[in-house]
């Protein structure tokens, strides 16, 4: 049977070079998205989630080093030139970022950054995009957008701004939208109108949606696979129903564990001790074994293989 994934992953490395060391961010990660669907990337800050995506953006710095494959439309992204790389990124594939306001220009208003993708894309300029950013920030539910399209980045919301880097992302309709975290820092009911946004968004134009987060419950409500990041490594990756109704590794056990739940009896909510290792001083073994609490003797010395349990991934010595 054909692979019909829009984007596949294979064994992805990024390691970035410093005066002291060699630090090797993502370890060989395979995941793949297609059309329509959406693959959650979760895990706590540090793990490699935002690096992974800004690879597959080819945004990463000089200093780092990827090899493996990065294949979309059977074109793998990582052998091509910076000029032909330029013509997919923002057009085919976009990506919100994490802060709105520092990604936003704070010297031109949104009309001007909105129609400079249209410029970049689509050979469009002046008056002749006026209707279509209109129009884009009137879908993304931003009120009488003749006038705020005028504004300047600090006069919005951080809700609208964020509102902005949507319509900008989903200006040339492309096949894939990364999505860094885009709910941060705003209050639970502009979560909820940002995530339904997307979903829409994603609906009409069939886009595949890569979205990455630390919270699970925005997971939940979005993705349809699950990936678990932990340290570079993916730790756990399946259907989000079997992730949340029969978690395999520890580490997600533990993930699920700090959701705030109003049927929890005890008022402590639960944690994970400890912190994620620094890259540049990763532990034997497997890596999550200093925090786990399922830990095999072999866990400290043996970096455990992907398994493969009923049809799901998952990196742990309990299987």
């Amino acid at each position: 049977m054909p692979d019909l994934s829009l984007l596949k992953v294979n064994n992805l490395k990024i390691e970035f070079a410093t005066d002291r060391s060699k630090i090797l961010a993502v370890d060989g990660i395979d995941i793949s998205l297609k059309r329509g669907k959406t693959l959650g990337l979760v895990g706590e800050s540090g793990c490699g989630k935002s690096v992974t995506a800004l690879a597959i953006m080819g945004l990463l710095p000089r200093h780092a080093s990827i090899s493996g494959e990065v294949f979309f439309k059977e074109r793998d992204l990582l052998k091509l030139k910076n000029k032909d790389m330029a013509k997919i990124r923002g057009n085919q594939i976009s990506m919100i970022f994490q802060e709105p306001m520092t990604s936003l220009n704070p010297v031109f208003n949104i009309e001007y950054q909105m129609a400079e993708v249209f410029k970049l894309h689509r050979g469009k300029s002046g008056k002749e995009v006026r209707p279509e950013i209109v129009d884009l920030l009137r879908t993304v539910g931003i009120p009488n957008p003749e006038r705020r399209m005028k504004d300047f980045p600090h006069q919005l919301s951080g809700g609208m701004r964020q509102r902005v880097m949507i319509a900008i992302a989903m200006a040339c309709e492309p096949d894939i939208l990364i999505a860094d975290e885009p709910t941060t820092a705003l209050d639970v009911t502009i979560q909820a109108q940002i995530l339904e946004l997307m979903n829409e968004l994603q609906r009409v134009h069939d886009t595949g949606l890569l979205m990455i987060t630390h919270d699970l419950g925005v997971i939940a409500q979005v993705a349809e696979k699950v990936v678990v990041m932990y340290a570079g490594h993916i730790m756990e990756y399946s259907g989000v129903k079997e992730i949340f109704s029969d978690p395999l590794h520890p580490y997600t056990r533990g993930l699920l564990k700090t959701i705030p739940r109003i049927s929890r009896k005890t008022k402590r909510l639960e944690e994970i001790k400890g912190t994620v290792p620094h890259m540049s001083n990763v532990p034997p073994g497997c890596r999550f074994h200093d925090r786990c609490s399922e830990r095999l003797a072999r866990c400290s010395k043996e970096t455990p293989p992907v398994s493969q349990v009923n049809g799901r991934t998952v990196r742990c010595w309990l299987y």
